[in-house]
């Protein structure tokens, strides 16, 4: 098929957890000889053909507060109406991409959260928040869907409480892609008791974990929050640590605590920690989680979960 494949990040130009789904989708589907055609913000990039087969649409709202796709786009895009959705996260359901209101969203359009004055609490949004709620401007893009997908039944639900089942329509779970052969467990001995790894903040549950571990014995690492930094000395900080040193790191932890504060998609990261041996304390918000059925630490539950995606495209 000739594909449009619109998403706010470039799944080859970025490297987060849901990059590495559109990433790991694309490359499937070009391995599956499917044309791709690639439209994004970042960077900026608009090449889309009127004559495709299909447009997937992945995260067609991101990063609150930068720049956000020309909405004629979106108008193209449902004039055609051959189009699925894919979302990594809740650009494409809340401004503030993290869904603080954990789908409770009342009975108007304005942000209940806001009202709360959590935020000047926090501190968290930027100056462009106005506190109205995204979801007028992206019903439509569900509705009009020939398929809505979501990487995680925790995923789907939250937006299904958000939208209602009508104006979700099918939909399909996306199983976790990531790289089974890069993290694996390598058996040995294992120096970290407890690690928390994300971004330091409200969203990944720095509060939780520090409720958790009062007396500070966690190894956190990951970006820290620039709200959080220099405000306390909670933790054992170990910062960044790059893709590749993940899996070393990983089977040196006991085990990987996980404790958002508000739903998440999936949390990619406790799947690699999962498959690198780690035990895993998780709460009810941890999108893996919400995957009942699956062995979360076996390779073979990753295996095909692209290959998947594009078959039930494919059958549509």
């Amino acid at each position: 098929m000739k594909i449009n494949f619109i998403s706010y990040l470039h799944p080859h130009y970025f490297f987060g957890g849901g990059e590495q789904y559109t990433r790991g989708i694309v490359c499937e589907g070009e391995k599956r000889k499917h044309i791709i055609n690639y439209s994004s913000m970042a960077p900026r990039l608009f090449n889309y053909d009127t004559e495709a087969d299909l447009d997937i649409v992945f995260d067609f709202w991101n990063c609150p507060g930068h720049p956000q796709f020309d909405s004629r786009i979106l108008q193209i895009i449902l004039r055609r109406g051959r189009y699925i959705t894919g979302q990594c996260g809740y650009g494409n359901a809340c401004f503030l991409a993290a869904i603080p209101c954990n789908g409770n969203r009342g009975v108007d359009e304005h942000c209940v959260i806001s009202r709360e004055d959590y935020f000047n609490v926090r501190g968290l949004p930027g100056p462009w928040f106005d506190g109205n709620c995204t979801i007028p401007f992206a019903e439509p893009l569900f509705k009009n869907a020939l398929l809505n997908c979501f990487l995680s039944p925790l995923h789907r639900d939250t937006y299904i409480k958000l939208y209602g089942e009508e104006t979700m329509g099918r939909t399909f779970l996306i199983k976790p892609i990531l790289d089974i052969n890069f993290f694996v467990n390598q058996d040995i001995h294992r120096d970290i008791e407890y690690a928390s790894c994300g971004a330091m903040g409200e969203p990944k549950g720095y509060f939780n974990v520090r409720q958790m571990f009062p007396d500070g014995n966690v190894v956190l690492f990951g970006s820290h929050d620039p709200q959080l930094a220099g405000k306390d000395k909670f933790g054992k900080i170990a910062g960044k640590i790059s893709y590749e040193d993940m899996p070393d790191f990983f089977n040196r932890v006991k085990n990987y605590v996980h404790l958002p504060r508000w739903p998440e998609p999936n949390g990619l990261v406790v799947n690699q920690a999962a498959l690198c041996g780690c035990n895993l304390i998780l709460n009810e918000m941890v999108g893996a989680a919400s995957w009942k059925s699956l062995d979360l630490k076996s390779p073979s539950t990753y295996e095909r979960s692209a290959k998947e995606f594009w078959e039930h495209i494919e059958a549509l």
